[in-house]
Formats: C-alpha cells, structure tokens, sequence
C-alpha cells in the first residue's frame, strides 16, 4: 500500500489495527476467512482459509445468509493491547480476545460510510473507527492518546485500496539491555532493551543500520553502551505503556539522563 503524501485529500480515513489483512468469502453459501498476507510458514495464505467458527460471527453468519456468493467484505483480525505478531498465537488458541473489525463490506443499504456504519451497528457488527471532517492534526491526537492504533488508510470510498498514514512520535530513552540478533544479525546486537527515568521499560528499539550496531556490539563488549541515552521514534503506546514499533535515530549523549521526557 502507497504512503499518504499529506497533499491529496480524501473523503475519509479509518483506522488501522496492527493485525493481519483478510479477504471473508461466501462460498457454497459458507463464510471462509482468508488472509491476504502470505502466512505459508503458519500454513495459512490467500488460497489457504482459516477456521474463526471459535469466534461469536452469528450476527455475520445472518447477513451473509441473505447475501449471494461472493466476497462479503475485508477485515482487520487483530488483537487488543497486542502487536500483529500475537494474532498466530491467539488463533491457534482460539481465543476469544480476536476481533475481527470490517474497513470493507458488500452487503447493507448503500455503501455510503456513514449509512453502512449505522446499519452494521444495528446488527452488531461495525467498521474501522472513520474520521470524515479530519486533518494532519486531529489524526496526530487521536493516535497520541487512543492504544491500539497503528495509523490510518486514507480513502474516497470504501472500496478503494486507499493510502496508509502512520504518524511517529519521539521519544528519549536511556538502555538498559540488549538482545543479541539473530539470522544475518547472528554475533551483532539485536535490538535495545530501553527504559524510562523510572527504570520502567518501554520498548525493544531496533532500526539500526549494519554500521550502527557493529558500533554498538563493540561499545558493548567494552561496557560503554548501557546507560547511554538516545532518541527513537514510535508509532503509538500499546498496552502496558509500551512503544510500538520503535526504531533507533540516534544517540543523546548531550542530554543528562535527569531530564528525560516525551516529546
């Protein structure tokens, strides 16, 4: 999906969950749930279907009933308080905890946003919170202090493929462990463990560059990585206060670790 250049407007935005893209299907007059995402090493993928019988579709199973065979919509399943990487666990789970949230659906009165909101309301279903009237600003505020939202898909109409925006806030951090890195990363660092002022620890940062954790691996063997501020950027604060998506911009080495804040 293309970025959102901030210059060309759009009728609305939905938000976006940090889950995975699937395609419900009636087929032989059965809902089928299938992922857009290649999934193949969970076997699952977009001709593979996945079995969400566990979760409680019955209104879903009635809409569908009166629709023909088709594509009923698209969906986000994702997992509150969670990045995308729980949802294999919660579904070979079963968990309950999965939602399964529309930002596209055929059926209803009309395809108007607001008309087909309401009327999936009424049978309590429901699409992506939209923001019609926005701007660069308000969308900035919402994921400042809302969990559990990873951007937004800017769209005209609901069956467009849309753009993505995902607003980033900074942060200044101080380390305080490392995970050592793994595959072409093996013998390097992996990400940095990093925390608050209050030792509270917030985030796994990575986004090094190879350079950049070369540096750090030997900083570390020489035990002059731990404690060291720097400045990273994230996405949004998920459950526990924990940034998400977080990745490395540099160090903050001119900044005394008492006087750490958010920005």
């Amino acid at each position: 999906m293309k970025v959102w250049n901030q210059k060309h407007e759009h009728r609305f935005a939905h938000v976006k969950r940090d889950g995975w893209n699937i395609e419900v299907w009636k087929r032989e007059g059965q809902l089928r749930f299938y992922p857009r995402n290649n999934l193949k090493d969970y076997g699952l993928g977009p001709l593979l279907g996945m079995d969400l019988s566990f979760l409680p579709l019955d209104p879903l199973q009635a809409i569908v009933a009166e629709m023909k065979n088709g594509l009923v919509g698209r969906a986000e399943l994702w997992v509150p308080g969670h990045d995308g990487s729980k949802v294999i666990n919660a579904y070979k789970h079963q968990s309950t905890d999965l939602r399964l949230d529309f930002f596209m659906f055929m059926g209803g009165h009309g395809a108007g946003v607001d008309q087909l909101n309401a009327w999936l309301h009424s049978v309590g279903l429901g699409l992506m919170p939209v923001f019609q009237d926005y701007t660069v600003e308000m969308l900035q505020s919402v994921v400042d202090t809302e969990e559990d939202i990873e951007g937004f898909v800017m769209k005209d109409t609901q069956f467009d493929e849309g753009v993505k925006f995902k607003p980033f806030k900074d942060a200044d951090l101080r380390i305080t462990g490392v995970n050592p890195g793994k595959g072409r990363h093996a013998g390097r660092i992996g990400a940095l463990i990093c925390s608050d002022l209050q030792d509270v620890e917030r985030a796994n940062v990575s986004g090094m560059t190879d350079a950049e954790r070369d540096e750090m691996t030997a900083l570390h063997s020489e035990g002059q990585l731990l404690g060291r501020m720097i400045e990273v950027k994230y996405q949004h604060v998920g459950a526990g206060g924990r940034y998400r998506h977080c990745t490395f911009i540099r160090y903050r080495d001119d900044l005394p670790s008492s006087n750490v804040s958010l920005r």
